[in-house]
């Protein structure tokens, strides 16, 4: 096949015969005229041009042809790459709609069964796996799943994790946070209840079966429906700023700050250029408690308003433990 039909990555480039022998006329400084036998492969190719004072075609810079063409190579395979991973994400998704029925919803009722869902979610993720044990995790259990959480965040994968405080306390989940903190997964505790929450890649959930009380950790929904998946990461999100950030020590965090989880959250969220009114919805309590924590807030660090508040959040120490 002549080197002017290479439109698909698999079909094999070759210099005809006629091309390949104009070729070695051209090496010798000759010149040719337009239509001579074998040109037209080799203009194709990029290896002749034609002069602008003559008319005759020449041998090109080969040198700046063949990156050319290497550049050209390189950029189809980057093109065919982004349409495969783009291949794979439509029929993963259309996988677990599939699975899920019309609803996108589907009850687990046994712990093999959410295992076996919940492994494949976390093996084909690829920006976030944001989880919330409310329960306490089994040393056993830590001991799997390191490894692959390690692997997640090294990989680009955005790891966040919700404990009680109570984990601060037991030494395996201690070593635990410290190992995937040192990478870059980011982990909080809360002092009261929450929901025990896994989210993938906003794709997939499992949430608890609430129904129960108290509840079993191997029942609960396997949830794909865009509309409840929009919810439960809005209600992830609002336990997550509630949270205190904690990267495996012993104990509570040290309290000698001026601010505390909750009025860094605010902090944050005026920062996004929030209302009062939406950082009350976010956070899940009152407008009064957000201005009675603003106040305290233009007490503790003299503000007079928004504005000065503001810089004080943007030079503050505490804004690292946001």
């Amino acid at each position: 096949m002549g080197v002017t039909d290479n439109s698909h990555a698999s079909d094999e480039i070759e210099l005809p015969a006629e091309a390949a022998k104009l070729a070695q006329h051209l090496l010798q400084g000759g010149s040719v005229a337009d239509g001579t036998p074998g040109l037209a492969d080799l203009v194709a190719l990029g290896a002749a041009v034609r002069e602008d004072f003559s008319g005759l075609y020449v041998l090109s810079d080969v040198a700046h042809a063949r990156r050319r063409i290497h550049s050209e190579e390189r950029a189809a395979v980057a093109r065919h790459l982004m349409r495969m991973q783009q291949i794979d994400r439509i029929f993963e998704s259309l996988e677990y709609y599939g699975s899920q029925g019309a609803s996108g919803v589907e009850y687990l009722e046994t712990g093999d069964a959410a295992n076996a869902v919940l492994m494949k979610a976390v093996e084909a993720a690829r920006s976030e796996v944001w989880t919330a044990q409310p329960l306490t995790r089994q040393e056993k259990y830590l001991d799997v799943t390191i490894e692959r959480d390690v692997n997640l965040v090294r990989r680009g994968v955005a790891m966040r994790t919700i404990y009680q405080d109570s984990a601060r306390g037991r030494r395996w989940e201690r070593e635990y946070v410290k190992k995937v903190s040192r990478i870059g997964a980011e982990v909080r505790t809360l002092a009261g209840d929450f929901m025990r929450i896994i989210l993938v890649d906003s794709r997939m959930a499992m949430v608890s079966d609430y129904r129960e009380t108290p509840q079993d950790r191997d029942k609960g929904f396997h949830v794909t429906h865009p509309g409840m998946l929009a919810f439960i990461r809005s209600v992830y999100e609002q336990q997550w700023d509630r949270a205190t950030p904690w990267a495996g020590t012993f104990g509570r965090a040290d309290e000698a700050t001026v601010t505390n989880a909750r009025q860094r959250a605010i902090l944050r969220k005026l920062e996004d250029g929030k209302t009062l009114q939406q950082i009350a919805v976010a956070l899940g309590v009152s407008v009064t408690t957000i201005n009675g924590d603003v106040k305290e807030l233009y007490r503790a660090t003299g503000a007079t308003n928004h504005f000065s508040l503001g810089i004080w959040w943007a030079n503050s120490s505490e804004r690292r433990m946001a």
